[in-house]
């Protein structure tokens, strides 16, 4: 079949294929124009308001599943092929039937073509500020999917998600600094370190594919494909670069390097698991390298830290957490000190990931509270220095804090020198 432009008789024969009653001929149809649209050996791009009118009309309708993934598949080829445009009536409709099928009502199958589709949409309306529920849903359902827990499919799902509309969302919040997006952009963050360091190949040069997409200063090598570890290390700098005036951002790193549960809590349940599942595998995702993107995180707060960069919020962030982050110190302390007489040494408890990972993380996190500290100087006369007003009490702190994370370098058997030099970065 031969399309040529001009007439109505294109219009009226392909139309006439993909309403056909004869789901084999609709299928067909689809097939070939979505091949069409795809490998462009024919310039059909001038019909593309026919295709968009039918697949608009017919998806609450449709009931073979295999032509409702092909009208979808169609939908997202003619939007990044021939710069389809959506009115904002059909991006109400269209998205009112998308994001039930997004979120797997008919099924995993669906779910792969439903939830780019939708990202194509928003790709159009970002600027419109009542389709912000729609930011947030569709967010969420990139975190629900990118969990090492879903299947391959939904998991490259995301990241052909991301490569539509992702930059584009990050950029959006960063630039008009909306503060109530930023959590939404957050799982858009946590999704794409967790596709970086996927078990699967492909998962992870997809979503280095992505990374490859965010915008670089002109200094940057400028490649049109990165590997997953350089993707990684380029969504760290990116993010650090255009969300570094927030402190919700700020806050959220802070967390991410703690931990949301104590070494003193996860050495406890390592015990008695280990001890219950011995071959039992730890994570459902066994590539991922957790201590790497923690590192990373430290390493771009240490540089704002030592830089000289958002004084007020880490003044504040010293004075506010000193206090507890001595007891958590204290704790995980004891906790270790306790082991030998459990039958445990200390070293056979740190032999595994996750408490190995919670005493690394209160390291990190205590030495970014000490690198606060020990900015304190002469601003006047000291570059990158800060004129801190610690006061004797967390002056007096700082100093136990020290003193307590160089006994839990010597317990847990890490020899590394936290203090030697303010510039220096935590390696492990």
């Amino acid at each position: 079949m031969k399309i040529e432009s001009g007439g109505n008789k294109n219009e009226e024969f392909l139309t006439k294929f993909l309403i056909s009653e004869n789901r084999d001929i609709r299928y067909a149809s689809l097939q070939y124009v979505t091949d069409s649209v795809r490998s462009k050996t024919q310039d059909i791009g001038f019909l593309k308001d026919v295709f968009l009118k039918n697949i608009s009309e017919s998806l609450t309708s449709e009931y073979n599943l295999a032509c409702l993934h092909a009208k979808l598949e169609l939908f997202i080829e003619l939007s990044e092929q021939c710069d389809l445009f959506v009115c904002e009536d059909d991006i109400v409709h269209l998205s009112g039937v998308l994001l039930p099928l997004a979120n797997g009502e008919r099924g995993t199958t669906l779910v792969t073509v439903a939830l780019p589709a939708l990202a194509c949409i928003l790709k159009q309306c970002l600027h419109i500020g009542k389709y912000r529920d729609l930011i947030c849903e569709l967010c969420r359902l990139v975190e629900k999917y990118s969990r090492a827990t879903c299947v391959e499919d939904l998991r490259l799902t995301v990241t052909k998600t991301l490569q539509i509309v992702g930059c584009q969302i990050i950029n959006m919040v960063a630039k008009s600094q909306d503060q109530d997006l930023l959590p939404s952009v957050f799982k858009l963050f946590t999704s794409s370190v967790e596709l970086l360091q996927d078990e699967m190949q492909e998962v992870r040069m997809a979503a280095a594919e992505f990374t490859s997409l965010l915008p670089r200063p002109p200094c940057f090598v400028q490649y049109s494909s990165l590997h997953s570890n350089a993707g990684l290390q380029l969504l760290m700098n990116y993010f650090f670069m255009v969300f570094e005036w927030s402190n919700g951002f700020l806050d959220f790193i802070i967390g991410q390097i703690l931990g949301n549960k104590s070494p003193v809590q996860i050495m406890k349940n390592q015990l008695v698991t280990s001890s219950v599942h011995l071959f039992e595998q730890e994570e459902a995702n066994i590539y991922a390298e957790h201590m790497v993107t923690v590192q990373m995180m430290y390493t771009n707060l240490h540089k704002l830290i030592v830089g000289g960069s958002r004084q007020e919020y880490f003044e504040d962030f010293l004075k506010s957490r000193i206090k507890t982050t001595i007891e958590l110190v204290n704790s995980t302390l004891d906790e270790l000190k306790s082991f030998p007489n459990q039958g445990y040494g200390v070293g056979g408890v740190l032999s595994f990931p996750k408490p190995f990972l919670a005493v690394n993380r209160l390291l990190l996190y205590s030495n970014l509270l000490l690198s606060v500290a020990r900015q304190q100087g002469d601003s006047d006369q000291e570059e990158g220095r800060w004129k801190l007003d610690l006061g004797e009490e967390v002056e007096t702190q700082t100093q136990v804090l020290q003193s307590y994370v160089n006994i839990l370098c010597q317990v847990s058997g890490f020899d590394i020198p936290l203090m030697d030099s303010d510039a220096q970065a935590l390696v492990l």
